[in-house]
């Protein structure tokens, strides 16, 4: 996604930011006053250059994730109320931060992403809550991609971790539909090209796909508005 590019850009953009900030010139009787201090203008100039370039990245993330309409999982889970509180109640968290704290959103989304995958099954819920791009991209990857004995390996922790634990303790959530390590692992493909996590407060978007064409049209788009 171009948004995690322009993610690793403010990341990149930081490091500089930071050696600047910490760059600190040792003078002797060999260096002549006016270098030192056309060396100083120099560092200050450049720190000046890269924090500039570091907020523009952040404003243009900004204007990307409203431009998408980028789902905030946050959101999904003030509006899914029933699967919040299964999290209330097998982890213990009273809201997101809680769950960046414990270091468990990875396994959240996850399992949200196989509850949505299952919304045809829970007969008394608001099928409002659970997005159709979602679960036609996990319908996608389910049908043509091929599960790899690394993902299998990968993933068998987490599933072990969480079953058959989650399905006794809260059957009207973790016992409807299929939650079986197949569909873990095809969650985790879906999180990856439908996720992404701002790296200033963690927070979790979906986004929409784009076909190829769009997205480059998009991306060109967008690449010569940040340099003009």
């Amino acid at each position: 996604m171009l948004i995690e590019g322009i993610a690793n850009l403010r990341a990149i953009l930081g490091t500089k930011v930071n050696a600047f900030k910490k760059f600190k010139m040792t003078t002797d009787r060999r260096v002549a006053p006016s270098v030192a201090r056309m060396v100083k203008v120099y560092r200050n100039l450049q720190k000046a250059i890269f924090l500039e370039a570091q907020q523009a990245t952040i404003i243009l993330e900004k204007n990307m994730l409203k431009k998408y309409h980028a789902l905030s999982f946050k959101r999904i889970l003030t509006r899914d109320k029933v699967f919040f509180n299964s999290l209330l109640l097998t982890f213990g968290v009273s809201n997101y931060n809680d769950l960046v704290a414990k270091k468990i959103l990875d396994q959240a989304v996850l399992l949200w992403i196989v509850r949505n995958a299952n919304k045809n099954d829970y007969k008394d819920l608001d099928p409002l809550l659970f997005p159709e791009f979602i679960y036609e991209e996990f319908q996608n990857v389910k049908k043509n991609v091929a599960i790899t004995e690394q993902d299998v390996l990968e993933f068998r922790s987490i599933y072990k971790s969480l079953f058959p634990a989650l399905s006794q303790m809260i059957p009207e959530v973790y016992n409807v539909g299929d939650w079986t390590p197949r569909n873990f692992i095809v969650a985790g493909t879906v999180s990856d090209r439908l996720t992404f996590k701002r790296p200033t407060n963690n927070e979790v978007f979906f986004l929409k796909r784009k076909r190829p064409r769009q997205a480059l049209v998009e991306n060109k788009q967008y690449a010569t508005n940040f340099y003009t």
